[in-house]
């Protein structure tokens, strides 16, 4: 059987980078494409300006998801990291319960 040894300070730290670049994108959603609007609202009367706008409009949406994505698996990850440590508490106290039953028995 392989042992397997689970980091959890790493689960943590990716849960917090992922938070990090979720709330960096999260602070630029609606204006990272502030100019592609504006040439889009200046040029309506061309079959360019509208689908320009729809373009635009559909990155906003998409990089809203992205960041709540990366959002949800921040929180996966905290939980995944508490849920590992959570299993190892359990079974060092077992463990331990064991051997005080031994030594009683002995």
């Amino acid at each position: 059987m392989f042992d397997i040894h689970i980091r959890t300070a790493g689960l943590r730290t990716a849960a917090d980078t992922f938070q990090g670049t979720s709330h960096q994108l999260n602070a630029r959603t609606g204006h990272w494409l502030d100019d592609s609007l504006t040439a889009a609202s200046a040029h309506s009367g061309f079959a360019s300006g509208p689908a320009l706008r729809e373009c635009a409009d559909a990155w906003q949406t998409h990089m809203s998801a992205v960041a709540q994505q990366l959002n949800t698996y921040a929180d996966q990850l905290r939980q995944s990291s508490h849920s590992y440590e959570t299993a190892e508490q359990e079974s060092v106290r077992r463990l331990n319960l064991a051997v005080s039953d031994l030594n009683r028995g002995a």
